[in-house]
């Protein structure tokens, strides 16, 4: 069973959008196949323990019920059947990370950075996420101080004109 997928945009995002977006992509279709793949392993062994539990005529009589008309040659098919339902053999996780890498022929490739034992990509995100978070903070600081300036600034200019108001009625 070979699956490829292609995430396309309409329209390009913005690059931290699109981030989330492939991201989200990526876990859920990671996600959807372990659920199809278990339920796959659920319907073969139910499979199985069906044709193993029936006698040979009745694997005949329901075989023969299935099928909708007579195929020639059934005698060469029997090394394919089982082979057919010989077990499923699941990919370690290493075999599809590097099949995901590798896809041929789509225009949009994940790239999945090699993990380092000391989880070396986890911590830069962590350090870029606390520069941007302090970087945010001191611009809300500096606007709260621009905002108190303007607001000294307008209170001082008022207080002049109330008092050159004073001195014009003085005279």
């Amino acid at each position: 069973l070979r699956v490829s997928t292609e995430l396309r945009y309409r329209k390009q995002p913005w690059g931290l959008v699109k981030s989330f977006i492939e991201k989200n992509f990526w876990s859920g279709l990671e996600d959807y196949f372990r659920h199809l793949e278990s339920e796959l392993t659920k319907t073969e062994s139910t499979y199985l323990a069906e044709v193993h539990r029936q006698s040979p005529k009745e694997k005949v009589s329901k075989q023969s019920t299935v099928r909708r008309r007579k195929r020639a040659h059934a005698h060469l098919r029997v090394p394919h059947l089982e082979e057919v339902l010989s077990p499923v053999t699941t990919p370690t996780d290493e075999e599809v990370a590097h099949r995901i890498k590798h896809v041929a022929g789509s225009t949009q490739t994940r790239h999945i950075p090699e993990e380092s034992p000391s989880g070396f990509h986890l911590q830069s995100v962590s350090k870029l996420l606390l520069v941007i978070s302090f970087v945010l903070v001191l611009l809300v600081i500096l606007n709260m101080m621009l905002f108190y300036k303007l607001w000294m600034l307008e209170y001082t200019t008022q207080t002049l004109t109330a008092w050159q108001g004073l001195r014009l009625q003085e005279r």
